[in-house]
């Protein structure tokens, strides 16, 4: 089922070959897959991603997903395990700062070595020799990007068709939900509860503040 449903999709988009998107930066998961937390999972980011898929590119963890596999998930006994669990599985960068505080004293009391890190930079940096970074900037089509490319009419426009063709219209069956709309005089539908206007719920922990949200 792991491979017939859940896994189709990411290879979809990080196969290498025509039918498939290529794709050059991967984030592993909070989530445990057999008992074995995303970030830590090598059957699933090097056996499958690397070795068999040939994923060419970067795996990042999602934020804080490290430390929660040694603080809240208590898969590793401690933050040097913890480090050496997610680069022996084939992470390369870490998105929030449990490496930084703790990736000195993961090397020095030999948890880690300093080949593994400089092995994970390699494929980073290599995604980066892909896009022209290190590149005369003059030549890159993206150097000027900045503000004026954020949030502009077209993004919008994107966005909003995206969420009208993914809206999922449920049929009413029998009533179940207290809605005559076959009544003429109904004319407009109240939505109450703590989250009916809470921007934030709206908006979720990991989007920035759109302009058109108060």
């Amino acid at each position: 089922d792991m491979n017939d449903t859940y896994l189709v999709p990411f290879k979809y988009c990080v196969g290498r070959d025509q039918r498939h998107g290529q794709g050059s930066g991967v984030m592993c998961s909070y989530n445990e897959i057999n008992g074995v937390p995303g970030c830590a999972n090598k059957a699933l980011l090097t056996d499958i991603l690397r070795n068999e898929w040939k994923f060419d590119g970067y795996i990042v963890s999602d934020c804080q997903a490290v430390k929660f596999i040694y603080t809240a998930q208590q898969y590793a006994p401690n933050a040097g395990e913890t480090i050496a669990a997610v680069y022996a599985a084939g992470m390369n960068m870490e998105c929030w700062n449990f490496i930084a505080l703790n990736g000195y004293q993961a090397v020095m009391d030999g948890y880690v070595t300093l080949l593994q890190i400089k092995n994970a930079l390699f494929d980073a940096f290599r995604v980066l020799m892909r896009l022209g970074y290190f590149d005369d900037p003059k030549k890159m089509p993206w150097s000027d990007y900045g503000p004026q490319n954020v949030n502009t009419a077209y993004n919008q426009q994107v966005a909003l068709d995206a969420a009208r063709q993914g809206t999922v219209l449920l049929k009413n069956a029998k009533n179940a939900l207290p809605i005559l709309l076959d009544v003429d005089d109904i004319e407009s539908i109240a939505v109450l509860g703590p989250n009916a206007n809470n921007s934030n719920v709206m908006l979720g922990d990991y989007g920035g503040v759109a302009p058109f949200i108060t």
